[in-house]
This record gives structure tokens, sequence and C-alpha cells, in this order.
């Protein structure tokens, strides 16, 4: 009998965990359709990955090919995050080291501000963004990569496999 409450509590824990991922999926997808104006779709996609698997501040970036920037479409954070750039603003592809690597990357990079391997440009703006992991998904149709998804949070150790997965979805 303790064995299958064991069994039936952990059954139960997934079962909720996986309800409110869908919650939280079912926000993004009524926020990304809640507007014609891009900028407007933008921000209240950027708004409802808060809280998604710790995300403490998500910014949108839209990469513009032709001259090679990105520009931060939207972001959103909660009230004790230190500091934003504003929307619109544009910095060039490299800015950030990784920048390009991502930008040709389908999959999800997640870092943190304790990796041996960060280089120490990426870690000086990490601390001055009050930083410490990060998780970034290249945005793709087809097989054009339109831009970046940054999730980030103070914590050193956020985003495990679990939380990669939901916020990749």
């Amino acid at each position: 009998q303790t064995a299958q409450a064991i069994h039936n509590a952990r059954l139960l824990e997934m079962k909720r965990r996986q309800s409110d991922e869908r919650a939280l999926l079912l926000k993004v997808t009524q926020a990304a359709t809640s507007s014609l104006d891009l900028h407007t779709v933008l921000a209240e996609i950027a708004h409802a990955t808060l809280g998604i698997a710790g995300v403490e501040c998500t910014a949108v970036e839209i990469w513009h090919p032709d001259t090679d920037e990105l520009e931060i479409g939207a972001q959103s954070t909660i009230e004790e995050w230190p500091g934003v750039d504003e929307p619109g603003t544009r910095y060039p592809v490299g800015y950030w080291e990784r920048d390009r690597e991502m930008l040709a990357s389908r999959d999800a990079v997640r870092f943190s501000i304790d990796d041996a391997e960060l280089d120490q440009s990426s870690r000086e703006r990490m601390i001055a963004a009050g930083s410490g992991s990060t998780l970034v998904i290249p945005l793709w149709i087809g097989d054009r990569c339109l831009g970046l998804l940054d999730l980030f949070s103070r914590a050193h150790d956020a985003f495990d496999e679990a939380a990669i997965r939901i916020c990749t979805e």
C-alpha cells in the first residue's frame, strides 16, 4: 500500500505539472493571437512567458539580416528585475559572442553565469543585466530564422531539461 501511495503521489504531481504547463502554453497562444500589431503581440507573448519554468525576464529579438542586427521587439520582466533595454533598441549580431551561433542553431541554448566555457564579455553582460541563467530559443519558420526568444532568471541553476522542453514548446 505504501508503494502504491508513493506511485499515485508521483503520478498526481506529474499530471498537475503537465496541466500547469498546458495552461501556460494556452496563455502564450492566446497572447500570440491577441492583436494584428506585431509589437503588441510580441509584448503580450513576452509578458505571458514570465513565470514559466522560473523565467523572470523575457526578450523577443527580431533579426534583421539586411543590417545583421538584432532588435528588441519586446521585453517583459518581474518588478524586481534590475533593468532592460527599450523595445526598438538594436545592436549588431556579435555584440554577444554567441549571437551568430544561436541564430544558426535550431536548438535552445542554455548557459549560466557559472559556466566555465562562458566568455568573459558575456559573463560581464550577464552580471550587468542581473542574469544568473539564460535560455535562448531560436525562432524559425521553415528555413528562416526570424530572431531569438531570450529567457532570463536570476538563479544560476535555472532551466533544467523539463524547463527547456516547456519553454521550447
